[in-house]
């Protein structure tokens, strides 16, 4: 269970940097220029740059299971076991905004490119139909809730 990050440039065909982590690795997102990446590890969200260097380990960023990158706003944003959604500024590396989703470990995540809010995925969520089924939350990082559901 021993984490393996590479990057590779497929229009050139040239390796980037490989490295090893002893963790697991859960997610993996390019900030703003591609020099840098964010690694979501089993214990804390890891920023490292092009050579593999680890340059930031954001302790606040627990148990992470997905990553996102606003780049126009210069945000990372991380939600994980613990339920919580979080922005970071990536530019002073300071945590911005702590979220509680109030629906546990989300299934996916993913942000609108043209507004950045920020959506979350669950499976297996109980309808008024007793039935199983999606729901998408959708969180603004102004807003301490979510939008809709």
């Amino acid at each position: 269970q021993k984490g393996h990050v590479a990057t590779f440039d497929w229009q050139n065909g040239q390796l980037g940097c490989e490295f090893h982590v002893k963790e697991s690795i859960r997610d993996a997102v390019w900030l703003h220029n591609r020099d840098y990446i964010a690694v979501a590890q089993k214990k804390y969200a890891y920023i490292y740059d092009s050579t593999g260097t680890e340059l930031h380990r954001l302790q606040n960023h627990l148990h992470p299971v997905h990553l996102d990158y606003l780049p126009y706003h210069w945000l990372l944003v991380s939600t994980g076991a613990t339920g919580f959604l979080k922005y970071t500024d990536v530019s002073v590396g300071k945590l911005v905004v702590e979220l509680k989703t109030r629906l546990g470990q989300p299934h996916s995540m993913t942000h609108n490119p043209w507004n950045s809010v920020v959506h979350l995925g669950r499976l297996g969520v109980r309808s008024t139909t007793n039935c199983c089924s999606g729901l998408v939350s959708v969180f603004l990082k102004r807003q301490s809730g979510d939008l809709f559901r």
